[in-house]
């Protein structure tokens, strides 16, 4: 397993500190992925049993402190990162879901899959917990590994942002595919941007010129494609099945000779709108459980004030807002339940009441 930081005085060292290349994520087992050694396997099966014999392991200290040197470096002398510690951590990297300004630097990634600054923050919560959880797991059982401070700083970073495993976990989209996914959108709202905010272009003069809005897309998918492709091969290096150009054809030159892919209706697959599906399944799944959905169904209205947490309500509607659904939004979001309670009047024994009974007791 690599090792995620290098010692001081090797080759290309960082005088101790941890390596900012994305190396430590390698090093973590992705225990959300299928299966493609059997080390995962039989780690998966101890992290069952361990869960299953003893509740809460994953946060006792006996299990995240390194008790022998590396290989490469030596973290027996470093402290395991306390409750408090991770979660002023983790906090400066998530930020507020108010507004799009209020959102930390990691929650900020996620605003190329939706435009809610609530729904970002949710999709960075989600990965940080997994991203950590995993990190727990690696560390219990490497006694060289330490769960320090350093550690959930290194991982929780903008740059270790891995869309292509959110999507896989919640669709099973291939990685190779959102990694081409993530380039196709850049290069959208670039040519959007470079038009006027539209797609189609009424310059004669340019190649795209009196196609529509899916052809236009259609060719900007399959350039990305190609490029991706292109790049994987000069280097030498794998890019997985599945995918696809907009006409159907598999991008991969060894299987160019194949039989269009079709879908059930006997219609050609494009690969463009199969993403883009999938982009907005994901998008639709988190309006199911966003704030913006509870706010329309209990006709709140956000608060103008700026400073006002996302959960906050007008003091005009406070009275068709419903306090449990109200107290228990907050709190899953992140936000002080008892803040929100103040709002509709009610004290923090009240609060209380609410938060522990069950809506339809």
């Amino acid at each position: 397993m690599q090792q995620p930081r290098r010692p001081k005085g090797s080759p290309n060292g960082t005088g101790g500190q941890y390596a900012p290349s994305g190396s430590i994520l390698a090093g973590l087992p992705d225990l959300t992925l299928a299966d493609v050694e059997s080390s995962h396997r039989v780690r998966r099966e101890l992290y069952t049993r361990l869960d299953e014999e003893r509740n809460g392991w994953l946060y006792e200290d006996e299990y995240l402190t390194a008790t022998k040197p590396g290989v490469d470096a030596d973290y027996t002398d470093e402290p395991v990162c306390s409750p408090g510690e991770e979660t002023w951590i983790v906090s400066r990297m998530l930020g507020s879901d108010e507004t799009v300004n209020s959102l930390g630097p990691v929650a900020r990634k996620f605003l190329r899959y939706t435009d809610s600054p609530v729904q970002a923050y949710t999709m960075a919560q989600n990965w940080v917990a997994d991203t950590l959880d995993a990190a727990r797991r690696a560390c219990a059982l490497d006694e060289t590994k330490c769960y320090s401070p350093r550690m959930v700083e290194s991982l929780v970073k903008p740059n270790q942002v891995r869309y292509e495993r959110i999507l896989h976990d919640m669709y099973g989209l291939p990685a190779h595919l959102g990694r081409v996914g993530a380039r196709y959108q850049k290069r959208l709202a670039q040519w959007r941007s470079e038009h006027d905010g539209r797609l189609t272009t009424m310059d004669e003069r340019d190649e795209l010129y009196g196609l529509t809005v899916d052809e236009v897309k259609d060719r900007i998918w399959d350039d990305t494609m190609h490029d991706f492709i292109a790049d994987k091969l000069a280097r030498h290096v794998s890019f997985g099945g599945g995918m696809y150009y907009s006409d159907g054809s598999n991008a991969n030159p060894k299987y160019r000779s194949m039989p269009y892919r079709r879908n059930p209706d006997g219609s050609r697959f494009n690969g463009r709108k199969d993403y883009e599906r999938h982009i907005n399944e994901f998008r639709a799944r988190l309006y199911e459980q966003s704030v913006e959905r509870k706010r329309e169904e209990q006709h709140w209205q956000v608060a103008s004030n700026d400073d006002t947490a996302a959960s906050v309500i007008n003091p005009s509607d406070r009275e068709k807002a419903d306090p449990w659904t109200l107290v228990h939004l907050a709190r899953s979001q992140g936000n002080d339940p008892y803040q929100a309670g103040r709002l509709l009047g009610l004290s923090r024994a009240q609060v209380d009441a609410l938060l522990a009974k069950d809506k339809d007791a």
